[in-house]
């Protein structure tokens, strides 16, 4: 059969279904986009990577890691427990659940919390650990040995970066755990699977963030459950403030502001996935190039079939 009569056999056979060439290249395309509708729907929210790069006063969170939420600790004075008023150097290895804590002096110098929970104590010599309660603070003291001090403490566990504002109570800061400035990188996992047309794994920026001072950051699945945060605190170079390099991985964040009660939720929208999405991209590129054939041929076919004029 020759490529005239395919198209003849097409054209007859749509003709009966939708009336006409042209009507029925029109509905294929109306078809097409109603479809396009639903496979837009149909996509799951992606998988958020954030991270964030702020300066706090003060760091908490509540380890969910045994070994990874390790703390090294040394040329630091114990301030209670069994090892109170010593000068200490070792392992900090807080229990799973335990809340712990990094916070600047105003003097400078850092200081690690066992806020609540237990943990063990590791020397780095032969000694026993020592079991530490809640309520234990290791201040860094420049007579236990100043180049012993950590230079960087690691975070594993559901972090609350900043605290909101609050008003002076005349004792001191307003609040020592204030978030000064930070800003938050955004990225999304691309979709995969079938309704990507099987595309690769990749990662793309979704949107930067700027915190605004006196914030607060917080991580949470949809199940309302915190999500665990991973990175590392620094003492500030220029201020007594904490450098905190954070990620995590969730589908939304929470960002709490001074004098707002409501959080405001940092996600990717659908319209964001639709436009950015690389595999997604790729597929309406394909589906458009698809749509705009139909179209091209629905506005030519009256020109194509009709019959040329015979001459008397």
């Amino acid at each position: 059969m020759t490529i005239a009569g395919v198209r003849a056999a097409l054209t007859t056979a749509m003709t009966r279904c939708f009336g006409s060439e042209r009507r029925s290249l029109y509905t294929l395309v109306a078809i097409g986009l109603f479809l396009y509708v639903i496979w837009v729907r149909a996509l799951p929210m992606p998988l958020v990577l954030s991270s964030v790069d702020a300066v706090v006063g003060r760091v908490q969170f509540v380890v969910t890691g045994r070994d990874l939420g390790a703390i090294p600790v040394g040329g630091m004075r114990a301030t209670a427990g069994g090892l109170g008023g010593r000068c200490v150097a070792g392992l900090l290895v807080p229990d799973v659940g335990a809340e712990v804590g990094y916070e600047r002096q105003a003097d400078g110098s850092l200081s690690v919390l066992l806020i609540r929970g237990g943990a063990r104590f590791e020397f780095v010599d032969a000694q026993p650990a020592v079991r530490q309660s809640g309520g234990t603070e290791f201040i860094a003291d420049r007579r236990c040995g100043e180049d012993l001090q950590p230079r960087r403490l690691p975070i594993w566990g559901r972090l609350r970066l900043g605290t909101e504002m609050r008003p002076s109570t005349g004792l001191g800061e307003a609040q020592s755990g204030m978030l000064l400035e930070g800003k938050l990188l955004v990225q999304a996992r691309a979709l995969t699977g079938w309704l990507s047309a099987f595309g690769p794994p990749t990662v793309y920026a979704a949107a930067e963030v700027v915190l605004p001072v006196g914030s607060r950051v917080e991580a949470r699945h949809f199940d309302g459950r915190d999500a665990t945060w991973w990175g590392s605190v620094e003492p500030h170079k220029d201020r007594p403030a904490l450098t905190v390099q954070a990620a995590t991985e969730t589908r939304e964040l929470a960002l709490f502001r001074p004098l707002r009660p409501d959080a405001d939720i940092v996600t990717v929208s659908t319209l964001t996935q639709v436009f950015t999405d690389p595999n997604i991209v790729r597929v309406q590129i394909f589906v458009g190039v698809v749509l705009a054939l139909l179209g091209l041929a629905a506005t030519l076919a009256p020109l194509v079939s009709r019959e040329p004029r015979r001459d008397a």
